[in-house]
């Protein structure tokens, strides 16, 4: 099965090797899953439902996105690709009133339920490798898609869509006083990167988010509070912060060599640092007169850095393709093909889908 889907790869995605884990000690195959992977951001699956309505698009443009709809469940339900959701997905399309019940609608139907994990536990995840590497330590064994997926991929597509139906599929929608509140942080968000405070602040922020003082505190102070947190999404990655210190420090990390990793090229390199402090770099250098900032950039970072070097194809807007691709090489360096909405790509995506199906046909003729 491996060598049929390497096959596979090779030919829709040029000569370059598979990416690999990392060097983990997880790959059991060095790659995800044994399907393709694709990663279908917010402006996809909102094109995709609005073409299955027939509304808010041109004749010609549906046609198009329907002929992807269909060359994307074939694919999907022959157990050749998977397009997991995601919660960041939901975020983003909460702020449009009209996408959030498409979007997460088109999303569930064509993940059969299969979800990345959350943002902050995939980053997670990247940390405690990384504190394993600055220890000199193997970090525990685990399967290639378990730092990435919250299940198997693996099942058939029948299977994973009886599995769908017993359980609750992404986060549920935000209060409407979390949305509003969201979209307020949001605009101050935008107006400080515009006046240039921005960078720095996000740099150090990847790095030290995960050992914060202010966190932590937080978390004290809401347990002491008795009381619900107000916002929902930093106790969550609050969590995270802590379970992720107490990993490491189940490791033999003390609180010295702690101090040691929030400044270590270990922590510094993981892929996510990599690829957002990437995409941050660039957006400044091109702001100004070339491009101005968009409410949407953050998610299109979170969503892109988070999920990238686990998937084989990748939808997201022009400005990050062309960052990821044209100024980067991204693209070859974590081997995942990188599509924007413009139509010459979503017309290359249907090409690259439907090459699934007939090399697969193909093979089995043999």
């Amino acid at each position: 099965m491996f060598g049929k889907r390497q096959r596979i790869h090779e030919q829709i995605g040029g000569s370059s090797p598979p990416k690999t884990d990392g060097g983990t000690a997880a790959g059991l195959s060095g790659r995800t899953c044994r399907k393709m992977v694709l990663c279908l951001d917010t402006n996809y699956l909102s094109n995709l439902a609005k073409a299955r309505s027939d509304l808010y698009l041109s004749e010609e443009d549906a046609s198009l996105w329907r002929e992807l709809l269909s060359v994307l469940e074939n694919a999907v339900w022959s157990d050749l690709l998977i397009c997991p959701g995601f919660d960041v997905q939901i975020e983003e399309a909460e702020f449009d009133d009209r996408l959030a019940l498409p979007v997460w609608t088109m999303m569930r139907a064509l993940s059969l339920g299969v979800q990345f994990l959350p943002h902050d536990s995939i980053i997670a995840r990247q940390v405690e490798d990384a504190g394993y590497r600055f220890l000199s330590q193997e970090p525990p064994a685990h399967l290639p898609w378990d730092r990435i997926l919250q299940g198997d991929p693996d099942a058939s597509a029948v299977e994973l869509s009886r599995r769908a139906r017993s359980r609750p599929f992404v986060p549920p929608f935000h209060s409407p006083e979390e949305v509003a509140r969201r979209r307020a942080a949001k605009t101050e968000s935008l107006l400080a990167e515009r006046h240039g405070g921005g960078l720095g602040a996000e740099q150090r922020a990847l790095v030290a988010r995960w050992f914060s003082r202010d966190a932590l505190r937080d978390l004290i102070d809401s347990v002491r509070a008795d009381c619900p947190p107000q916002d929902m999404a930093r106790w969550r990655s609050t969590l995270e912060q802590v379970d992720t210190v107490g990993v490491l420090r189940q490791a033999g990390m003390t609180a010295g060599r702690m101090v040691e990793f929030v400044g270590s090229d270990e922590l510094k390199n993981i892929r996510y640092v990599d690829i957002y402090c990437s995409i941050v770099v660039a957006a400044h250098q091109a702001s100004g007169d070339e491009r101005t900032l968009r409410g949407g950039d953050e998610f299109d970072r979170r969503i892109v850095s988070a999920v990238m070097p686990s998937c084989d194809l990748l939808c997201t807007d022009r400005f990050v393709k062309h960052v990821l691709v044209d100024q980067l090489h991204y693209d070859v360096k974590y081997q995942c093909g990188v599509f924007s909405g413009r139509v010459e790509d979503v017309r290359a995506l249907v090409g690259k889908v439907r090459s699934l199906s007939s090399i697969s046909s193909s093979e089995s003729i043999q």
